[in-house]
């Protein structure tokens, strides 16, 4: 499927863009460029750049989305059809993924009052995680 998806975006199936792909696949969350060169560490040897340039070579040709959180990070996830929104605490930026899409009667309504073609949305919805609450909860007892 990966190299089905390169050669119909007119691109060359190269090693480095499936393990690139197939990291991304094997998400749940979207991820930094960090984070996907950390993971290309574990099975192969690859520089940074090369990452960072594959990136923005699949982002480019539409295969890939960026999303920008709400601390400025930039991370990417495959542009599919299945996508995903999250809960992230902003205080240890742990994410978990929303179970269904709130959006998508929004995105039909917008489409038909505005004429627009959406193709697509992000949505991150910020707050505490049960853990940090508690920590919270704890170091204000403790004070």
């Amino acid at each position: 499927m990966k190299e089905a998806i390169l050669q119909s975006h007119q691109l060359k199936v190269t090693k480095n863009r499936m393990i690139i792909l197939t990291i991304l696949e094997n998400s749940i969350l979207p991820l930094t460029a960090e984070d996907i060169y950390d993971t290309c560490l574990k099975t192969t040897k690859m520089n940074y750049s090369t990452v960072y340039r594959t990136l923005s070579v699949l982002y480019d040709k539409g295969i890939l989305l960026k999303t920008y959180n709400l601390d400025g990070i930039l991370s990417y996830k495959l542009n599919s059809n299945d996508h995903k929104h999250f809960l992230t605490c902003t205080k240890c930026n742990k994410s978990i993924p929303i179970a269904f899409c709130p959006l998508t009667a929004l995105e039909t309504n917008l489409a038909e009052e505005t004429g627009f073609q959406i193709t697509g949305h992000n949505l991150e919805i910020t707050g505490l995680c049960p853990d940090c609450i508690k920590q919270n909860t704890q170091s204000k007892k403790q004070k």
